[in-house]
């Protein structure tokens, strides 16, 4: 393998359920009407967290919590975090890289596990099927 080649991590098969620390999906339009929305799922000890945070503004302007519509946090059980890791298998996480430059909505994740030496860290579902099974499954959770 060359040192320009990246090493690419499959979640199910490298990053097994235990290791998985955080993950966060985030979407952020800044143009007209701007938009931005925050999955989160996390260990807090031996807690399972899924936080949200949607915020929108009519017209023109940057977004700060002032705008935040819906947000909170939810303790899930053990069954919630598996199906949520189940949303995630056969997605790539990749050596994380920082680029101003593309200036997309995104959305952007990023998988925090426990051997990703802090750089193995940016996500990629496994389809874009599995991308809408997973914003679904946010929302019937914030619906709950």
């Amino acid at each position: 393998m060359s040192f320009f080649m990246s090493k690419d991590y499959i979640v199910g098969k490298d990053i097994v359920i235990d290791d998985v620390k955080d993950f966060y999906y985030t979407y952020h339009h800044v143009n007209y009407n701007p938009e931005y929305q925050r999955y989160r799922f996390y260990k807090n000890n031996d807690e399972y967290i899924f936080f949200h945070d949607l915020r929108k503004k009519d017209g023109y302007g940057f977004l700060d919590e002032n705008d935040s519509i819906r947000k909170g946090e939810i303790k899930l059980n053990k069954e919630e975090w598996e199906k949520f890791y189940s949303l995630i298998i056969d997605g790539k996480v990749i050596k994380r890289k920082d680029n101003a430059e593309s200036g997309d909505s995104g959305p952007w994740m990023y998988l925090y596990w426990k051997n990703d030496k802090d750089k193995y860290q940016e996500y990629y579902f496994a389809s874009y099927e599995k991308q809408l099974e997973f914003k679904e499954y946010c929302e019937s959770l914030i619906e709950k």
